[in-house]
């Protein structure tokens, strides 16, 4: 799973009772993330397996628990039959070849969220592959943008429209057909297996597949700006960075109160581990949205009251953009298809 994040400017406070300034930095977007087990995501549990990080990157603790209950989802969704035996379809119809590299990747991806925003520029004379440059967008080496016909694009959201899915999952569900792709070739066989990027196209503060405000604190002093780190920085990180003695004695002496301040100012939390229990709420959310069972039939055999079942799936179901009256629409179709698993 990797999340976009952003540096940015943000409030002034004091350090101690000296008065040098603390400011945030502003910076580039930069990527951060972890990596999730394959075989136990398809259980609906999130257990990292590995992590990759700019050396800028940030992911708030609360927005990176709602990429792993989101990729929790997925993973039921997509190890459910009849869901499968759909998307298989899907892949038959996506017409380029998926190869390893972070720009292929990259830009499969691109193209999916430009098509998605632009659907009415797609004619049926483009080129398989195009320069982003000629549609307006930001040259990057080695990234290109695919022609995705209609006929891919509609089963997906037809997809979606029937699983009553918010607006995000079309592009979770091309990310899964693109692993599914890119592992055609391996020895156990292709996967579904989702994963979250920012979307470029369209880039929104906040959202799972948009950029967070990530913060690099500065101290200001005689001798200029001294940059001590973000939130996750250990006092060792920290130190290590300010070679003034005198402000290194400073830092030290006051690094309780100074970190008490930062992560009050930025909001932080700590805990970025998904407990046991919201695991097994994203199951309720799947067995109720997906598979159509009553809140009553899963409270019984969970063993758990109604009203518990009841205001889980309601909570998580609003955090995850699973409103079945805000779901997606297809691009041919007014009403909505049925779903995979009617009741």
């Amino acid at each position: 799973m990797n999340l976009g994040t952003l540096r940015c400017k943000g409030d002034v406070f004091q350090l101690g009772e000296s008065s040098q300034e603390i400011n945030f930095l502003s910076g580039n977007i930069s990527i951060s993330g972890s990596e999730l087990a394959a075989n136990m995501l398809s259980r609906g549990i999130p257990i990292e397996s590995g992590e990759f990080d700019h050396p800028d990157g940030w992911i708030p603790p609360e927005q990176e628990k709602l990429g792993k209950l989101i990729l929790s989802f997925l993973g039921l969704l997509f190890a459910d039959p009849l869901v499968s035996a759909v998307l298989r379809k899907s892949v038959d119809l996506y017409p380029h070849k998926v190869l390893s590299g972070d720009d292929a990747i990259t830009s499969h991806m691109v193209s999916w969220d430009f098509w998605e925003q632009h659907p009415e520029k797609w004619h049926s004379g483009l080129p398989a592959e195009n320069r982003i440059a000629d549609f307006g967008l930001t040259h990057v080496v080695g990234v290109r943008l695919f022609s995705i016909p209609p006929v891919y694009r509609e089963a997906i959201l037809h997809f979606c429209a029937g699983e009553r899915l918010g607006a995000i999952y079309p592009r979770l569900i091309h990310a899964g057909i693109i692993t599914y792709l890119l592992t055609m070739d391996e020895p156990k066989g292709p996967i579904l297996e989702s994963f979250i990027v920012p979307n470029t196209v369209s880039l929104e503060e906040g959202p799972p597949d948009g950029y967070f405000q990530s913060y690099q604190i500065q101290i200001k002093t005689s001798k200029g700006m001294i940059n001590i780190g973000s939130p996750d920085d250990s006092k060792r990180e920290v130190l290590k960075r300010i070679s003034d003695h005198e402000l290194r004695s400073k830092v030290e002496s006051e690094w309780e109160e100074l970190q008490k301040k930062r992560k009050r100012t930025v909001g932080y939390r700590r805990r970025r581990s998904i407990s046991d229990s919201s695991i097994e709420h994203v199951a309720w959310l799947f067995r109720r949205h997906v598979l159509q069972e009553s809140v009553s039939d899963i409270a019984r055999v969970k063993n758990t009251s109604f009203s518990t079942v009841e205001s889980s799936i309601k909570r998580l179901r609003f955090a995850i953009d699973l409103q079945p009256k805000s779901a997606v629409k297809c691009l041919r179709h007014k009403v909505r298809p049925n779903r995979l698993h009617s009741s």
